[in-house]
């Protein structure tokens, strides 16, 4: 936030509005600091009394800056498309390193996609991620991403061939060797990916567990 408010300190410059991608605490934790410091208003997606509107154009330099609804990691996640230099500000959609986690209740995998291949018909320049360095190259990262959530896709339904399996038992099996610490994260995404196996009708659950259509 000091980098902000020193930048905002320079002549002829301000904060002018505070955009939140979405409601995780590592993401909207100083916007009401923020806010008090240099007296702009917060907006965010589904909260406030002007929360953002999907395909709502905020004025900016360059053609103005689009507000797109992309629900997945959240159920409160937007990204902002700056429009003339083609540039998209992901928050937690797509990140600058390594993979997003999508961890239900508040996530949800089938939205997750869905969101990605909106994206994906943008045309773009570079993202700009809430986490990580710029994506210089934006349509290899989003075909990254689609890739490797498929390829997660496909490995459950192989795995689910062989009988019903709990969540834990698939991310044992998918994640091998995976850091104890980061157990909890995988079978979350496992579970997302079940979930929406399920409302396709190409995983079925039995018990608390899962099995192949």
């Amino acid at each position: 936030m000091a980098a902000v408010l020193d930048r905002a300190g320079a002549p002829g410059r301000r904060v002018a509005l505070i955009l939140v991608s979405h409601g995780h605490s590592d993401h909207l934790g100083a916007a009401d600091r923020l806010a008090h410091e240099t007296g702009a208003p917060v907006r965010r997606w589904g909260a406030g009394t002007n929360p953002l509107r999907d395909e709502e154009l905020l004025p900016a330099d360059g053609g103005g800056v689009r507000v797109l609804y992309t629900p997945g990691h959240a159920q409160d996640h937007v990204v902002f498309y700056w429009i003339g230099p083609a540039v998209l500000f992901s928050g937690d959609l797509l990140l600058g390193t390594g993979t997003v986690q999508v961890t239900p209740p508040g996530g949800s995998m089938q939205d997750y996609l869905r969101s990605l291949e909106r994206v994906a018909a943008l045309a773009l320049t570079l993202i700009a991620p809430g986490h990580g360095p710029v994506i210089r190259d934006p349509r290899a990262r989003i075909a990254e991403y689609l890739a490797h959530r498929r390829e997660r896709e496909r490995q459950i339904i192989e795995a689910l061939a062989a009988g019903p399996r709990s969540a834990a038992d698939l991310a044992e099996a998918i994640y091998a060797g995976l850091d104890p610490r980061l157990r909890r994260a995988a079978e979350g995404t496992v579970l997302a990916h079940l979930e929406k196996l399920v409302a396709e009708g190409r995983a079925r659950r039995v018990g608390g567990r899962f099995a192949g259509a």
